[in-house]
């Protein structure tokens, strides 16, 4: 029977490590084909060392397992319990005379520049201190260690040195199992794989009639290099080399879908089934299971929420600006406290100078770099309102709406494909326009009402997901060939 292989090696990069974007959605991919997939799901893991990719050991494998499910709000299930250690054997202790020829040994395979270190070390702790006779030996040993030479002189005429026993081998690592690829199988890659994959050896699993199902989330990085963290033409490759060697392309937004095929396929002349489905809220979905926890610092105070790396791309200097522009304008207790949530990403020095330096933000901003699942469900869920300003985005965040939270976002295509237009959405250019925006909703109350209902109304339930479906269909489909 052929198998459905997937590549768990950014899950288990990450390990436990709060899931955002493209790890969140492969944690939804896994979930969905252990519940959809009409045969057997194996995992494997990109391994320089095992020459491409290996299957995942039985440890990661349950990690794996176990990361999914926490991520659903599941409990995970237990392992087994290890098995009871047997009860230590006691050796009987050395006699005197069975220790001091063991001295004598060691001595006589001792250098004599490292002799005197030797022997206080080993007369340290090596003869019994219980009898007066050995004390005594001790001492004129440990004095007699000042004249090295004429103690090892004395221990190889009393031991014959053969040679030095040979050091023990280190175990060996345990093996990295090639995968036995068969005609007929699958391969999903959902991870951006650009920092790990070797299209060469990928290309010749394809060669044996593996059929390859990838994942594209936006091909931002192509079309803005600028906003990149490593090299384009990196990226770029990795781009069209998957573009090549897949059967099916799954997007999770059209905006992308539409992207890849003029940024990748039509450049390059590549004839490619490009899908694209759109992911559900996955933690709105688990909201339930998961549960929330109280940021006890803004329990009771006024607060606008932004969830995203802290990188270029995602524009929180717009909002930093936005924010010291209102704090001249409005009393401080009425301008809400900006949180942005996330971790901390690259060419953020800026971002980094107004979070320590700003005078205006003061008691005004929080930055939380490590908020939980059921953190960050408290957060959206009592929120004011909810901020993204990105530049460019693939699969728009529209996870406070389904909370019934207002949004403001960005006007790029995959907010406005998200939000259905639905919320107010601006150049992420124009900060006077923010400027005004957000205080408009500050000051009147029944404004942000009719959003916070139009959210609550509208995105609560979006009906099935139509990536589960398109990601059911590429692999079973490729699966039977």
């Amino acid at each position: 029977m052929s198998l459905i292989h997937y590549d768990a090696s950014l899950i288990l990069h990450w390990g436990d490590e709060t899931a955002v974007g493209i790890v969140r959605v492969e944690h939804y991919i896994v979930d969905h084909l252990f519940k959809t997939a009409d045969r057997p799901l194996n995992f494997v893991r990109f391994d320089p060392a095992a020459g491409g990719f290996r299957d995942a050991t039985a440890q990661e494998t349950r990690a794996v397992l176990r990361i999914v499910a926490v991520a659903h709000g599941r409990t995970p299930e237990a392992e087994p319990e290890p098995a009871e250690a047997p009860p230590p054997v006691s050796e009987p202790v050395p006699s005197v005379g069975a220790r001091l020829a063991r001295f004598a040994e060691a001595v006589a395979r001792t250098p004599r520049s490292q002799a005197p270190q030797a022997l206080r070390a080993w007369l340290g702790h090596a003869l019994p201190s219980n009898a007066l006779a050995v004390r005594a030996l001790r001492v004129g040993l440990y004095i007699g260690a000042l004249s090295a030479n004429t103690v090892i002189r004395g221990a190889r005429l009393a031991v014959r040195r053969g040679p030095p026993p040979p050091a023990p081998e280190p175990a060996p690592p345990a093996p990295s199992r090639a995968v036995e690829w068969n005609h007929g199988d699958v391969l999903v890659c959902a991870a951006n794989g650009w920092d790990y994959l070797d299209y060469d050896q990928l290309a010749a699993v394809v060669a044996l009639g593996v059929r390859l199902v990838s994942v594209c989330y936006d091909v931002i990085v192509v079309e803005h290099p600028e906003v990149a963290a490593v090299p384009p033409d990196r990226l770029h490759r990795y781009f069209v080399e998957m573009a090549h060697l897949s059967e099916t392309v799954l997007t999770v937004s059209e905006t992308s879908r539409e992207a890849f095929q003029r940024v990748i396929c039509a450049p390059n002349d590549i004839d490619c089934r490009v899908v694209a489905g759109r992911v559900p809220n996955l933690l709105f979905a688990h909201a339930e299971a998961i549960g929330e926890v109280e940021t006890a610092e803004l329990a009771g105070r006024p607060f606008a929420v932004f969830c995203a790396t802290i990188e270029v791309r995602k524009n929180h200097m717009l909002l930093l600006r936005v924010w010291e522009r209102l704090a001249e304008r409005l009393a401080p207790e009425d301008l809400p406290i900006l949180v942005f949530v996330g971790k901390w990403g690259w060419r953020v020095d800026e971002v980094r100078f107004f979070a320590e330096h700003g005078r205006r933000l003061r008691g005004k901003l929080r930055i939380y770099n490590k908020a939980s699942d059921a953190e960050l469900i408290w957060l959206y869920r009592n929120a004011r309102f909810a901020l993204f300003p990105s530049f460019y985005e693939g699969l728009g965040n529209i996870e406070p709406l389904t909370f019934g939270t207002p949004m403001i976002t960005s006007d790029h295509a995959s907010m406005l494909e998200a939000t259905e237009g639905l919320m107010p959405a601006l150049d992420p250019l124009d900060a006077p326009a923010w400027t005004e925006e957000i205080e408009r909703l500050i000051r009147e109350p029944a404004r942000l009402e009719v959003l916070r209902a139009t959210a609550r109304d509208r995105f609560a339930n979006l009906g099935p997901a139509t990536f589960g479906d398109a990601l059911t269909a590429a692999v079973t489909g490729a699966a039977r060939g």
